[in-house]
């Protein structure tokens, strides 16, 4: 299951030309075992998002009452601000595997 991850394996199965691999059982073991390990993460981009929207309401609504205060937006801000970040590295990994 440790293996299940690994970008090497993952990428070939996605650069299978049929789909028909993806009917084997082994197939699906090892799709079913990364989508277990990598979930915790989806779940947190979705959990990030979901922050960033109620930050960005928020900051909204002292907008239009008048209030000052910018935390909200400073939470939107730094959000965006891992988001890119973590883009970015996988951008740069991506180049260095493709560069070996």
């Amino acid at each position: 299951a440790q293996d299940s991850c690994d970008a090497d394996l993952l990428e070939c199965l996605g650069d299978v030309g049929t789909s028909e691999v993806f009917k084997t059982h082994a197939v699906e073991a090892v799709i079913s075992a990364a989508w277990q390990q990598l979930r915790i993460f989806t779940a947190l981009d979705i959990l990030w998002s979901l922050v960033t929207v109620i930050a960005l309401c928020y900051a909204s609504h002292n907008i239009l009452h008048g209030d000052k205060r910018m935390s909200p937006l400073f939470v939107a801000g730094v959000i965006h601000l891992k988001l890119t970040l973590e883009e970015l590295l996988q951008i740069f990994m991506g180049a260095l595997r493709f560069a070996k």
